[in-house]
């Protein structure tokens, strides 16, 4: 996850079929972040379809 500054401010890896949180203590609010993805092997190209959710931790 890169904030509008293309700061870098946190990642995972996760594995198909699994669900991954990742904290990201390098975060502040007044920034956009945007959520980059890739596939990590090569399994012949084709569409991926991901699922999920955010939510921000308002502490």
């Amino acid at each position: 996850m890169k904030n509008s500054e293309g700061a870098f401010r946190g990642g995972t890896e996760v594995q198909r079929g699994k669900r991954a949180e990742f904290a990201t203590p390098n975060a502040q609010g007044g920034y956009y972040y945007r959520l980059g993805l890739r596939k990590t092997n090569n399994t012949g190209g084709g569409s991926v379809t991901i699922k999920g959710s955010w939510s921000p931790d308002n502490a």
